[in-house]
């Protein structure tokens, strides 16, 4: 069951709140799952604003299409919308303005052909987005995973395809001394509708991540130097989960 209504402040057992306006979805049997989402676009479409400087290499346009001579390279339209790291995709970071602890998290993309990339949660927590549609033995480099742990079907598209991704995200909790005492957690991972990830814990930064510390807040980073990703639509939000 799916059930979409207007209201972000809502009370109703086994049901999960999310996404724009909301979108209710059901939780465990028996379990009270209460969410009271604080959705903000974090790309307006226009320009780079809410994005930290340096930018590199990232662009706004309005169209990008894989070069025919090389389809792991892009060629870009002027314009709005769309959010690019460029014609090689091979720049710094793009990391976002605002900092999250618990959070939501959706957006479009495209890869061109061969991209391997991730996208950072709090700048620490990686899910993978690589060009591995049409792979049958599937692995922790395929388009979902995060950190060493891979997703359980391949759910990738072609590249040059727009896909999907919706994250939702819960913090490491401290104590008032500044010890972790809990692990953060991606709650739910969905890519092109298809769920990856349920409740699955991080004990850390992952290899490669900007930020090595661990803490209650950081920003969501794009990365810029694994090959070509486009983004659209990029909607976060924070959450107050228990």
């Amino acid at each position: 069951m799916e059930i979409r209504c207007r209201v972000c402040r809502i009370l109703l057992p086994a049901l999960l709140v999310l996404g724009e306006g909301c979108t209710l979805r059901e939780a465990d049997p028996g379990r009270m799952t209460v969410l009271q989402p604080r959705h903000r676009e974090m790309f307006g479409g226009a320009d780079l604003q809410g994005w930290r400087m340096p930018t590199g290499e990232w662009v706004v346009v309005s169209g990008l299409r894989a070069d025919g001579a090389d389809p792991g390279r892009a060629i870009l339209t002027g314009g709005a919308g769309i959010l690019v790291n460029g014609t090689e995709g091979e720049t710094s970071d793009l990391v976002g303005e605002v900092e999250f602890g618990d959070g939501f998290f959706r957006f479009e993309f495209m890869l061109l052909a061969d991209a391997d990339t991730r996208v950072f949660l709090q700048g620490r927590y990686g899910v993978r987005l690589a060009d591995s549609w049409g792979d049958h033995d599937i692995t922790a480099e395929h388009s979902g995973s995060i950190g060493e742990t891979a997703p359980p079907i391949n759910a990738s598209l072609p590249a040059g395809e727009w896909q999907r991704l919706e994250v939702v995200f819960r913090a490491p909790r401290f104590d008032a001394g500044g010890g972790k005492t809990e692990n953060a957690r991606f709650v739910e991972v969905s890519l092109n509708g298809v769920v990856l990830h349920r409740e699955l814990e991080v004990t850390g930064p992952q290899e490669g991540a900007p930020y090595r510390d661990e803490g209650r807040l950081g920003p969501l980073v794009l990365q810029g130097n694994g090959g070509v990703l486009a983004v659209r639509r990029l909607v976060g939000g924070h959450l107050d989960l228990p």
